[in-house]
């Protein structure tokens, strides 16, 4: 029941991933687009949600000797890597087809820069880093929280400060960056948390409204500020702490049929990552970009889940291993 309650957890954060990609433009102009804003600022923790997971899962990963590691690399890289390869293919004709620089295009495929997979190219620096990381103690944990802290100013203020125009692999696809979520969740996994969940859940109220105070200060300036900031790291390390807290892994049960139907969905999570954002152009091409936020979620979402389950059930099994779903 504890590793269902992790799979639940991805569930959700898909979800929410894929909320935070069909989602309609805001402004703080009128209440339905505050309430807009508000709901997105709650939907900033999703990456580093994930993040956590894949740390807690490989904080015990046995990588004493070299051998070990190897093994560890050869087995894990590809498996995320080569579905990326497979599902950016379309990106990397498309672009070339375009007469975009070729080789520009090649390096944008190979580093997992299209569409959103940067995620991909900052798990397998993890990956790679795992063995110095696994030992990291409660004093390397908050230098890795000052590392992201310090990466994510640098960020917000080269996108929203200066008004630079970076690929999203590039700002978004760097380890130090999203570091603190990995690393706490293999703390978490050897340490488990001893505050009380109050005080956690006391982080999590004021970090939503620093955020929101944020992206409005942000907006006023620049017309952007919705996504990450340091305000939303600060948020998504309470959200984690709050999430991954005994008090309330232990509650979890899957009584509920929508909390089985969620952890299942975790299951599937990569895949749903991996071709979601293809409907989200069908959808578009076909000029239903504007439907109502829910509306698009649900039929993206749906379109990406039958696809997968379609898939299990027609395709061999190695197959799908390369497609990753």
């Amino acid at each position: 029941m504890r590793l269902n309650y992790y799979d639940f957890l991805r569930g959700i954060a898909i979800l929410m991933v894929v909320a935070i990609h069909t989602g309609p433009a805001y402004h703080f102009e009128s209440m339905q687009g505050v309430l807009v804003v508000m709901v997105r600022q709650v939907l900033n923790c999703a990456v580093p949600i994930f993040f956590a997971i894949s740390g807690y899962f490989l904080a015990m990963k046995k990588l004493e000797t070299k051998k070990e590691i190897f093994l560890f690399w050869r087995h894990q890289i590809p498996k995320v890597y080569i579905p990326v390869l497979i599902w950016s293919l379309p990106y990397l004709f498309l672009s070339l087809r375009a007469g975009k620089e070729p080789l520009l295009v090649l390096i944008q495929y190979l580093i997992c820069g299209c569409s959103v997979y940067y995620f991909i190219a900052v798990i397998i620096q993890y990956y790679l880093l795992l063995p110095v990381l696994q030992n990291v103690k409660r004093g390397g944990v908050k230098l890795c929280i000052l590392i992201s802290m310090a990466s994510i100013v640098l960020v917000t203020y080269l996108l929203q400060i200066r008004g630079l125009s970076l690929p999203l692999v590039v700002y978004a696809g760097h380890g130090d960056l999203w570091l603190m979520f990995f690393v706490i969740g293999i703390f978490l996994r050897r340490s488990p948390l001893g505050c009380s969940l109050w005080w956690y859940v006391g982080m999590v109220i004021l970090s939503f409204f620093w955020q929101m105070v944020e992206s409005y200060g942000l907006y006023s300036f620049q017309g952007s500020g919705l996504g990450i900031k340091p305000s939303s790291f600060l948020f998504s390390m309470s959200v984690i702490l709050s999430l991954f807290h005994p008090l309330v892994v232990n509650r979890y049960s899957e009584r509920k049929r929508c909390i089985r139907w969620i952890r299942e969905l975790g299951r599937i999570s990569f895949g749903v990552y991996l071709i979601h954002c293809f409907f989200i152009q069908i959808l578009s091409y076909a000029g239903l970009r504007q439907l109502p936020w829910g509306l698009l979620w649900i039929v993206v979402l749906l379109a990406s889940i039958i696809t997968i389950v379609i898939s299990k059930k027609i395709l061999p099994k190695v197959l799908n291993q390369y497609l990753g779903v």
